[in-house]
């Protein structure tokens, strides 16, 4: 059972090793092959994930069109791209311009189109997906940064302090470092053209697999999904010689739901472990009692502030959303 990684198309070594803790293999959309991170490329390789390119023409333009996005980026925020930094409330690039007048404006300037708005929804929903892979990608160094000087921080405050617990108090009293969640920024933006790439692949895939907890929210507010039916809580990654048969369970209590939702209405859980100090993760599955077009559709009507089709229950499982998340 491979799960669809949405709606982002750039996945961090976190997310890798938390979606691998569940599923074999995932599902990775890009916006076009000329921009696959080399990391991905890798994981891929491995068995890992499976790359889709469902659109892969106007690459040129479009990568013309990224290249002059980064000089537009460079001109305004200097050449060091650490600005890409977790601030509440405010994303440079990001919040200042809205996507379509933006992709309008570069594409002026790389072939001199008159100033009309831009027709090709799915061109601009590629060069958003661009961008937002590119902003993901220094999001997750800053991120990575900003784990290694916490664990300074927490290191320092120990050692000064004598406090075995780890304290949630950074340098000179105010709150410790946390991490933000990408998805939290622009959400309705990144389902919208998430969701207009999918639907070109015309695929049936009924299982769709987020890490961003703003994101999963969105999508349940939109759709009032039927209810959860599996629930893993803080559970240990499992080790290499037990992982495979954890997955396949998995995958059998999702294939079970999925052919037959009536009589696999019963909510499955997995225990709690023992504590000890290994990674956790935590897996929530609901179903939307959607097709897979009428889920992409209901993703779609977020940016517009639209309303979802109303829909038939399906035969069948409807499309399974699910929430990944867990700690280092």
């Amino acid at each position: 059972m491979e799960p669809i990684y949405f709606p982002f198309t750039y996945v961090s070594p976190f997310a890798a090793t938390l979606l691998g803790a569940c599923f074999p293999r995932t599902v990775v959309y890009q916006p076009l092959s000329d921009a696959v991170p080399a990391s991905l490329r890798t994981w891929a390789d491995e068995g890992g994930f499976d790359i889709r390119v469902p659109v892969d023409i106007d690459n040129v333009r479009l990568l013309k069109l990224l290249d002059e996005y980064q000089k537009w980026a460079d001109l305004h925020e200097g050449k060091d791209l650490k600005f890409f930094k977790t601030q509440s409330g405010r994303i440079p690039f990001f919040e200042d311009v809205s996507t379509h007048r933006l992709s309008t404006d570069i594409r002026k300037r790389v072939s001199g189109e008159s100033d009309t708005p831009s027709t090709d929804a799915l061109f601009d929903a590629r060069f958003f997906l661009a961008v937002a892979q590119e902003f993901d990608r220094r999001q997750n160094e800053l991120q990575d940064g900003l784990a290694t000087y916490r664990e300074m921080e927490r290191k320092f405050l120990k050692e000064l302090l004598g406090d075995p617990e780890e304290s949630d108090i950074g340098l000179g009293g105010s709150p410790a470092l946390h991490a933000e969640d990408p998805g939290g920024h622009m959400t309705e933006k990144r389902l919208e053209t998430f969701a207009r790439l999918v639907r070109e692949d015309n695929a049936e895939d009924r299982l769709f697999v987020t890490t961003s907890r703003a994101v999963y929210n969105a999508v349940r507010d939109t759709i009032s999904p039927a209810g959860e039916i599996l629930e893993i809580r803080e559970m240990s990654i499992p080790d290499p010689n037990r992982l495979a048969a954890f997955q396949t369970e998995v995958s059998n209590h999702i294939r079970k739901f999925l052919e037959n939702p009536v009589e696999a209405s019963e909510i499955v859980t997995f225990p709690t472990p023992e504590n000890d100090n290994a990674p956790r993760f935590s897996l929530t599955l609901v179903d939307t009692r959607l097709e897979c077009d009428e889920f992409l559709d209901a993703c779609m009507a977020l940016s517009t502030n639209g309303t979802p089709k109303s829909a038939e229950s399906p035969t069948a499982g409807g499309v399974l959303i699910g929430l990944l998340d867990g700690t280092p």
